[in-house]
This record gives structure tokens, C-alpha cells and sequence, in this order.
């Protein structure tokens, strides 16, 4: 996973040109990462973004290369994550103590349907209403999950379509039911993060495939074609940065 972030220290500087000083970073699960500039000023940042929203983006990658599997396997696992979050926030609505919470999860953390089953009664709690799954998407999954099933493009795109709306309901109302709930435990999970991050000087939003602090989310298709121009800079910049290290060897 790639993200394009600009040196703070050129833009202090005020040396800053946006056509050779955006950095591309590449991040993992960790979502926190170092790197130098083209001026050798050490870049370290830690992204907001979470787990969900990493492999959601992911996953759309994925679909955009051509590779279908991966791509379903990566929205549904990113939807199973969102669901933990969610239960993370829930619980802090309700004042949960995180030692309670902390000791309950360890029971359900390696198991996706004791932690669906756990999200699907904290919704009910939370928001007085029943949460309807998709009882076909989650036969489809299974296929890809348990059986390898490879899908054609169009049924991948059509199954990771669904996980995108679905996804961006659920966090809809997570924001506006548990607004300052989200807030504090992305908080709390960041800060976590950078103390272990070396000298973390910046924070990052994240994807912009999918993010649960996006309002305005746009459709799927047109997520993904701003995914596509995302990637094509970040291509252009690591063409750039190859012809700049080849030339210095002139």
C-alpha cells in the first residue's frame, strides 16, 4: 500500500515543489513508516486510517489489477474488521471500562462469528434497531474464503460494490450515533501506534478509497476511478525518482 505525503521540512523551508517533493510511502498493517525526501530530510508518519479502511483500499487495488480473489478476500476481511471496530465503539458509548471490554474481546478476537454475532446484538443495543445482513454476500464469501472460488472481474466488482455500500452505512451511522465514540478510539488506537513509531513527527488521514471521516463518499465506480489517477501520480513520482537516481550516476 502506497501513499503520496509532501516533506514538511522542504515546506518549511519554503523549498518546497509539489512536483518533485511528494514522497511515496509504502505501508503495512502497521500503517506507520520512514522514509527521506529527495533534500535527505527523514519523513516519518503515522496514518489515522484503520485496519478496515486499509484493507477495504486494498482489496480495491487488487480489483484494479486484475487480481479478483484478492480483492474479495480483502473487502470482506476489511467489512469483518469494520465490525470489530464497531464493537469497539459501541462499548465505549456505553461507557464500557476498557478492562471489561479488553478481557471480553480475548474470548472472540480469532473468531469472525462470535465477533458478528457480538456486533449484531451491541447494534440492536445501541441503535434500537436490527442490522440486516446480506445473507447472499456472505455465501459468496464463503466461497472465496473457505472454497478458493475465483470470481470473474464482473462478479468481483459487483461483491466488493456491496461491501463498499454497505460498509459506508454502517460507518454513516457509527458518526452519527457514536460520533464522539469514533473519535476517541481511533484516538486512542493512533496514539497507540506512534509511541511505538521512531520519533513520529506527522499523522496522515490515510486511503482515500474509503474512510469513515469522508462525508461526501461518492459511488464505488467513482471511488475507484479516483483510485486510478491516485495511483498513475504515484507511478509518475517512482518513475521520477528512478530517472533522478540515474542521472546522479551520470
Amino acid at each position: 500500500m502506497q501513499i503520496l505525503v509532501p516533506c514538511i521540512d522542504c515546506l518549511n523551508q519554503g523549498s518546497f515543489d509539489q512536483n518533485l517533493d511528494m514522497v511515496v510511502l509504502t505501508y503495512y498493517s502497521e500503517r506507520s513508516v520512514t522514509a527521506r525526501c529527495r533534500n535527505g530530510h527523514e519523513i516519518t508518519i503515522v496514518l489515522r486510517a484503520q485496519l478496515f479502511e486499509i484493507l477495504i483500499e486494498s482489496g480495491a487495488n487488487a480489483l484494479l489489477s486484475g487480481f479478483t480473489l484478492e480483492a474479495a478476500v480483502s473487502f470482506a476481511t476489511g467489512l469483518e474488521r469494520l465490525y470489530e471496530f464497531a464493537i469497539k465503539v459501541f462499548c465505549e458509548h456505553l461507557q464500557m471500562p476498557k478492562s471489561i471490554y479488553e478481557e471480553m474481546f480475548k474470548h472472540v478476537t480469532r473468531q469472525s462469528e462470535r465477533q458478528l454475532g457480538a456486533f449484531l446484538f451491541l447494534y440492536a443495543v445501541v441503535t434500537k434497531s436490527s442490522y440486516a445482513l446480506d445473507e447472499k454476500r456472505i455465501t459468496e464469501r464463503n466461497k472465496f474464503v473457505h472454497r478458493g472460488e475465483i470470481p470473474s472481474p464482473l462478479v468481483a466488482k459487483s461483491f466488493c460494490k456491496k461491501i463498499f455500500e454497505e460498509a459506508g452505512t454502517l460507518v454513516d451511522i457509527l458518526n452519527r450515533q457514536c460520533f464522539k465514540s469514533v473519535q476517541r478510539v481511533i484516538a486512542d488506537e493512533v496514539e497507540s501506534r506512534r509511541k511505538t513509531a521512531p520519533s513520529s513527527r506527522m499523522t496522515a488521514g490515510g486511503p482515500p478509497f474509503f474512510s469513515i471521516s469522508t462525508q461526501n463518499r461518492g459511488t464505488f465506480e467513482q471511488n475507484l476511478k479516483a483510485l486510478e489517477g491516485t495511483r498513475r501520480l504515484i507511478a509518475e513520482r517512482q518513475g521520477s525518482s528512478r530517472s533522478q537516481q540515474i542521472s546522479s550516476y551520470v
